[in-house]
């Protein structure tokens, strides 16, 4: 009997010292275990550049360009269809000096403009767009590019005083029927 309640006091000794290096033991790989989720790493998102005179935001680059364009600049495009879309894409007149209104109104104005657009692919057909809230226009509509000639003319304006063009970059859209986007800007200034 005296032998039976050693080994019990033995065992109860052992068990004991084992719960009391175990616990300090489980919280602590507990606690690092929750460490590791914790370590979440944002890439800070680029800010918009400020751009000063003699430049423009070109949005698709997020950085400022000299403008006009310097030679052998490519204007980048979107594509958001097959093909590819605005490499080396071209645009004349690339600023157009709007008609003040009357009265006069501090960086708007209208304009009639016809404009050829450059380098798009050979035998494809486009819808040209062109304008944004801060520039309606109308016109553009069909054109297409042959075997030899991959330029397209057209004509956009804003002739309405009520939502007159407002001064700054604007872009003009060639979407082929795959949905690519060809893109070039146009200054407009006052």
């Amino acid at each position: 009997m005296r032998k039976l309640a050693s080994s019990a006091l033995g065992l109860a000794v052992i068990l004991g010292a084992l719960s009391f290096t175990a616990g300090p033991a489980a919280a602590k790989s507990k606690h690092h275990h929750h460490r590791k989720h914790h370590h979440h790493h944002v890439a800070p998102t680029p800010a918009t550049p400020t751009c000063g005179a003699g430049t423009v935001l070109v949005t698709a680059l997020n950085q400022c360009v000299p403008f006009p364009f310097p030679p052998g600049f490519v204007n980048p495009g979107g594509s958001s269809g097959a093909g590819f879309g605005g490499s080396g894409i071209t645009i004349s007149p690339n600023t157009v000096f709007l008609t003040p209104l009357s009265p006069p109104v501090a960086g708007k104005g209208t304009f009639s403009s016809s404009f050829t657009m450059s380098g798009l692919p050979p035998l494809t057909s486009f819808t040209v767009t062109g304008g944004d809230a801060a520039c309606p226009m109308t016109g553009g509509g069909a054109a297409a590019t042959t075997a030899t000639i991959t330029t397209i003319t057209f004509t956009l304006s804003n002739t309405t005083p009520a939502t007159p063009c407002t001064q700054g970059l604007h872009a003009v859209n060639a979407t082929s029927p795959s949905g690519a986007i060809f893109t070039a800007f146009v200054n407009f200034t006052a």
